[in-house]
């Protein structure tokens, strides 16, 4: 009897097809799945409020619901800001959050990976592009609200 054994190749991650909208933040490009962007409103200044992480500028009130707006797009701080013109809102399981825009550049589709994470740069049809996922973001914040101060 010949047993053979069979050959190990290495399994390509899944991926999936997914339409994305390409926005710009200053000359940087990111990308978010067009799932999660529930609209796009036109720039207004957030109110500030008192407490409240660096990463976050403020909310904006949009269709009677209240919008968490970032400084930056991947939920970063931010030390100097730009003009811009866009505030794009992504519902996600914490609530709305907004994404600011100096503009949009289009949807557009792109298979990637199903486990793309945060950050990762994808070659889009617009051009090199940061993924962003809203959901993670609004889950870290949350995280680093609940923690306690000294």
């Amino acid at each position: 009897m010949n047993s053979t054994t069979p050959t190990s190749e290495p399994t390509a991650a899944p991926h999936a097809l997914r339409e994305l909208l390409v926005f710009s933040y200053h000359e940087v490009l990111f990308a978010v799945d067009a799932t999660a962007a529930d609209t796009v409103i036109p720039w207004r200044e957030p109110m500030p409020l008192p407490g409240v992480a660096s990463e976050v500028l403020g909310v904006v009130q949009d269709r009677g619901r209240i919008v968490t707006v970032l400084a930056h797009p991947a939920g970063s701080p931010v030390t100097d800001r730009a003009p811009l013109s866009r505030i794009i809102v992504c519902l996600t399981p914490r609530g709305h959050l907004g994404l600011p825009a100096s503009g949009t550049k289009g949807v557009t589709t792109l298979e990637i990976p199903t486990s793309t994470a945060a950050g990762q740069i994808l070659d889009t049809p617009l051009g090199a592009a940061t993924y962003v996922r809203p959901q993670e973001i609004a889950s870290r914040l949350v995280k680093s609200a609940s923690k306690p101060t000294r």
